[in-house]
Formats: C-alpha cells, structure tokens, sequence
C-alpha cells in the first residue's frame, strides 16, 4: 500500500512538472507604447493634409469662390438676366461650372490614388510593428520556457475576449515593451518605403509645372 502511494504521488509530481506554462500579452497596448507609432500616425497625418494642399484642390476652391461669385452677380441682376451683361454673366457661371467639374473629376483621382498608398504604407508599416512584437514575446518566452503567449487585448465577433480564462498566466506586457525599447529600429527598417525613396523622389501625382 506504500509503495503504491510513493509511486502515484511521484506520477503527481512529474505530471505537474510537465504541465504547460502559459503566458499572456495585451498587443494592443505594446503597439500604441511603440515610438514608431506615433511617429507613423504623425507622418500619414501629415501626407492627407497634403493631398488637401495639391494644386488642383487649391485651384478648385480658387474656381468655387469664383463661381460664389458669379451667383452672386446673376442673382442681382436676375430682373435683367436677358440683357447682353446678363447671358454673359449666365455663360462666364457654366464656363466656370464645367472647369470647376473636371478639376474636381481630376482631383478626386488623385486623391482615390494617394488614399490606397497612404493605406498601403499604413499596413505594411503596422504589419512591420507587429512581427518586432511577436518576436520580442517569442524570445521572452523561449527564454523562460513558456510554451505559449495568448494575447489578450482582442475580442471575437461575439464581443467576448479571445481566450476568456488561464490559470496563473504570467503577464509578458511590460517585458516585451521594455525588449523593443532596448531594440529601436534602425533607419532602414523605419517605414517600408524607405528603400525605394532613396532611389526615386516621391510621387506626388502632379506632373513638373511648366
């Protein structure tokens, strides 16, 4: 009866030595600590300010505050709209109106244009922070033997957290913020577009003025 006590409590030990141990990491709060974080939103922030400040946007409202004004004038004289100052008032506004509408055609294009690669440098720079973040929760991990890291900062569709319970999970948050802070980027790696930067100007969508 002894011996068959020391050999179930000696199951129970190596049973219990050979669990699993689980860690756990909120993503979402690592990524806003990232430096490079800020410093994409600041940088993407600063690009869709620009498309508002392309020539054709500034031209457009130039035309629009031309056309204001027009409508102003047609309006005053709409008891002499048939004179000879009236119908040129009436044809200067839709000359105006047809110029105003193909810039706006031209500008909207651009803008559809410069949206899609803004997003894509958005993506792919997000992308390029959350491979440093696995990374940095992989080599934690490795080196103190967890066998794995569930991130707790996400919901399902259902609104309910992805992983909803684990037992004593030792929390990798801190660690892996501290691991990228002693890691920065370096310059090269900074935004994905970089690279091709270096070799050819940035497209601006606009054509060299003559």
């Amino acid at each position: 009866m002894k011996f068959s006590v020391t050999l179930l409590w000696i199951s129970l030990v190596a049973i219990s030595a050979a669990a699993p141990k689980f860690a756990v990491v909120r993503v979402t709060d690592i990524y806003r600590e990232l430096p490079s974080t800020a410093e994409m939103q600041k940088d993407l922030k600063s690009q869709r300010d620009a498309i508002l400040q392309n020539k054709r946007a500034v031209q457009l409202r130039g035309i629009i505050g031309e056309l204001q004004v027009l409508q102003s004038q047609i309006q005053a004289k709409k008891n002499e709209i048939e004179s000879e100052s009236g119908k040129k008032l009436v044809r200067d506004f839709e000359i105006k109106r047809q110029e105003a509408e193909t810039l706006r055609q031209e500008f909207e294009e651009f803008r559809e244009s410069e949206d899609k690669r803004i997003n894509k440098v958005m993506v792919e720079t997000m992308r390029s922070s959350l491979d440093r973040i696995s990374g940095a929760a992989q080599q934690i991990a490795k080196e103190r033997n967890i066998e794995g890291v569930f991130d707790v900062s996400g919901n399902s569709n259902t609104g309910l957290p992805f992983v909803l319970y684990i037992a004593d999970s030792e929390d990798l948050t801190e660690g892996v913020i501290e691991l990228l802070a002693e890691k920065p980027l370096d310059e090269a790696e900074e935004t994905p577009e970089t690279a091709e930067e270096a070799e050819t100007p940035a497209e601006t969508g606009d054509k060299p003025e003559e």
